[in-house]
């Protein structure tokens, strides 16, 4: 059960749909080839982010760099702080949607997350916000064969393919 607790409201989502947990997974060669190149960061799938008393957050996929990361830990471990980029695939259902969307693109501006990608796999995008004047704004829209970059990552870019998309065959 995967459980977000955001501006006092509690979301809990089950995640009875694996393709959400594939996704996730998907992401991670993707991100694991990309961001241990140089030993600037770490990637974890599915970290819960502690925020405050309200407003805790589990992301499908973060990357912090080396610099960052032992500030955002407490003295068990736990993240409390914005990494540099997290990532969410959509889980189906309009207040899943929304969640994502809104209130978490909102708590991650206001905390300081500097990249955020949102993972649309009926859709087969992905949308990219990044930090600008002090809030995550949408910067970029990207579908198959676009590539995705990102200037928190040098030398990072990745086309986008249908490769992961094509787990949401086997589950509709």
């Amino acid at each position: 059960m995967k459980r977000d607790g955001v501006s006092h409201d509690v979301s809990i989502c089950p995640c009875t749909n694996p393709l959400i947990l594939i996704m996730g997974i998907s992401l991670l060669p993707v991100a694991r080839s990309l961001f241990p190149f140089n030993g600037l960061g770490e990637v974890v799938t599915a970290p819960g982010i502690i925020f405050g008393d309200n407003d805790n957050v589990i992301p499908d996929v973060v990357w912090a760099s080396n610099e960052r990361l032992p500030l955002l830990l407490d003295e068990a471990g736990h993240l409390t702080g914005a990494p540099e980029l997290a990532v969410e695939v959509l889980s189906a259902g309009s207040e899943n949607e929304k969640r994502d969307r809104e209130l978490k693109l909102k708590l991650y501006s206001s905390r300081g997350v500097r990249e955020y990608w949102i993972v649309d796999w009926r859709k087969q995008q992905v949308e990219v916000y990044r930090r600008e004047q002090a809030s995550l704004k949408l910067v970029a829209t990207l579908f198959n064969g676009d590539e995705l970059s990102s200037p928190i990552l040098p030398d990072f870019s990745c086309a986008m393919s249908t490769t992961g998309y094509a787990y949401a065959q086997l589950f509709n």
